[in-house]
């Protein structure tokens, strides 16, 4: 069963929680968000099959900026 469609809706799921919790000042919200964004990310990189569109990269950057993984 291909998983592809549910990661990418996590991730994109967790990408708009992150950034809300952020701007409404909870930052610890924010950071779980921002990592499970991330697993989703690193997931959906592994199926080379599929592509992601080019700003996801780039959101994917920011939010490891924030929540101190990079």
């Amino acid at each position: 069963r291909d998983l592809y469609p549910y990661f990418y809706q996590d991730l994109l799921r967790s990408l708009a929680m992150g950034h809300l919790a952020s701007a409404e000042g909870r930052h610890e919200d924010a950071k779980r968000e921002y990592e499970q964004a991330n697993l989703a990310y690193g997931y959906l990189q592994k199926q080379s099959r599929h592509c992601l569109p080019e700003a996801l990269p780039h959101l994917v950057r920011e939010s490891r900026r924030f929540a101190g993984l990079e």
